[in-house]
């Protein structure tokens, strides 16, 4: 990190083809860091270079001016500027090298292009970094000015990195004049999107969701936020399903630059880009056929903190997400003095019958990590008292620091805690009234699996050993392996049975079989 010690304070820096973004970090033992400013200043570097090739100078003013305000901040918080980077736009431009020697000044420290295929694996660091991508298939979409990166990954492992002359300022340049466009134009703009997208991606590509990051992707999950009524504190996590983002770009089209800005969470600079980016994003999550689009609020410089993070400790780089989630759970856990061994056992169970159930009933991978976190806390709400344990274990969670967790996943994890004795959720409950739709399902489906799980262990005593869940002609058996007293076990599943035929929408049985370990 140019000389700094692991634990001072450093600054990366994106110049991207829209905006100059700046991370200034502090680094904690562990491999985790704290966010001390998070800077960003308009700049769209890339506009016209579509049609002139070159770099237009106005922008390259505003581009050095922000540069230097960068440097300022930084040197403020104490902190060396440990990386910058350039994409899109210089990347593609004649005077590159000329631009770059001048930024460097600007900015007090060496400023390089990326290849795109970098730009793709940086935002994917990040993604990687704050989600569990679990055992399906996920796609990484970073989606700037000029270009837009795309990772395809299965289990978590690279298939394929590709850079696209995708970006929002780019193609709002090539394809939308009017104000708002015309229909020939946005048919237009799709159809050059389908066209490049199909050339890059291998025919039957897919990824179950596609975890975004960009001002495109936060203004499009700020706008479902205010337009859906919710109030969470962050686009982080954030889920849309494909109908949404096809009724964003539709309802965004009819209104002029003016009335967008206008709009929650579309700042006036993005106002005309908005249906560009929204039109790109829409693409990507037809060609793959994803089910969801996932909000990430970070990207390719949190992908660069990461990696200077893992050279300054000599290659060990940072824990993985799911590993920095559980961790998080289990000492929140404690502190409200949880029955470990019991709640890490109905954890075990719950992800046994998350894995067997999860692929039929279309659960999303990301669920699995949530319910096991909601099994991890269920019981929390004894720190409070018996009486209403469930309740209490919702407010609890709810106002819980649980790294690596989005607004929207705490609320998940605590609902699904809320439910996991007691009556079913209801809309006459508050907490369950709120959240949209798609989670509401989500919950009852998650819960039900928890209250069986919960179930299982009724005697606290662990002698379930595992579950198979099978299900034909509309029945699910549920065959309960276990040791001695497994007849409890299945009394407690019995009575917790109810939430999970309506969820799953079938009939529930068990029976006890020999006691074997789960594989």
């Amino acid at each position: 990190m140019h000389g700094r010690t692991a634990t001072a304070p450093f600054a990366v820096v994106d110049l991207g083809s829209n905006s100059v973004r700046m991370l200034v970090v502090a680094a904690r033992p562990g491999g985790t860091y704290r966010v001390l400013d998070d800077e960003r200043v308009g700049t769209r570097l890339a506009a016209g270079i579509g049609a002139t090739g070159r770099l237009d100078p106005d922008a390259v003013r505003r581009t050095l001016a922000a540069l230097r305000l960068m440097r300022r901040i930084a040197r403020n918080h104490g902190a060396a500027i440990a990386a910058a980077v350039a994409t899109s736009a210089v990347r593609e431009a004649p005077e590159r090298d000329a631009f770059l020697a001048r930024a460097a000044r600007a900015l007090g420290a060496p400023v390089r292009t990326i290849p795109g295929e970098e730009e793709a694996m940086l935002a994917f660091e990040s993604a990687r970094r704050h989600f569990a991508l679990g055992p399906g298939r996920t796609a990484v979409l970073d989606l700037g000015g000029g270009s837009a990166e795309i990772v395809l990954a299965a289990g978590g492992a690279v298939e394929r990195a590709v850079a696209l002359p995708l970006g929002a300022v780019r193609l709002t340049e090539e394809f939308l004049f009017d104000n708002p466009p015309r229909k020939r134009e946005l048919l237009a703009l799709g159809r050059h999107v389908a066209r490049t997208l199909a050339r890059a991606l291998p025919r039957g590509a897919t990824a179950d969701r596609v975890i975004a990051s960009g001002g495109t992707i936060s203004a499009l999950a700020a706008l479902s936020q205010s337009r859906e009524g919710e109030t969470l504190s962050s686009v982080h996590g954030y889920s849309l399903n494909p109908g949404q983002v096809r009724h964003l770009v539709e309802w965004l089209a009819r209104r002029t630059s003016a009335e967008r800005a206008e709009l929650p969470g579309i700042s006036p600079d993005r106002a005309d880009l908005i249906v560009a980016g929204a039109a790109v994003v829409d693409g990507v999550l037809g060609r793959l056929r994803a089910r969801s689009l996932v909000a990430s609020a970070h990207g390719v410089r949190e992908g660069l903190v990461l990696r200077l993070l893992r050279e300054a400790s000599g290659g060990r780089g940072v824990r993985a997400p799911g590993d920095l989630r559980r961790e998080g759970v289990l000492r929140f856990a404690e502190r409200c003095g949880f029955e470990r061994r019991h709640a890490e056992h109905v954890a075990r169970l719950a992800l046994r019958l998350w894995d067997q159930a999860a692929p039929a009933a279309g659960l999303p991978p990301e669920t699995r990590g949530l319910l096991e976190a909601a099994a991890l806390l269920h019981d929390v709400g004894y720190a409070v008292g018996y009486e209403g344990h469930h309740r209490h274990a919702y407010s609890l969670i709810l106002h819980a620091d649980l790294p690596g967790f989005s607004a929207r996943e705490v609320r998940l994890v605590a609902n699904v805690a809320r439910y996991h004795t007691g009556g079913r959720p209801k809309k006459k409950h508050r907490n369950f009234r709120e959240l949209p739709r798609e989670d509401r399902n989500l919950v009852r489906a998650l819960a039900a699996l928890l209250r069986i799980a919960d179930g299982l262990d009724r005697a606290h005593g662990r002698d379930v050993r595992d579950v198979q869940l099978r299900r034909r002609d509309g029945i699910t058996t549920i065959a309960v392996h276990a040791t001695r007293d497994g007849d409890l076990g299945l009394d407690g599943a019995r009575a917790k049975a109810r939430l999970f035929e309506r969820a799953f929408g079938t009939s529930l049985e068990f029976r006890l079989a020999p006691g074997r370990a789960s594989s």
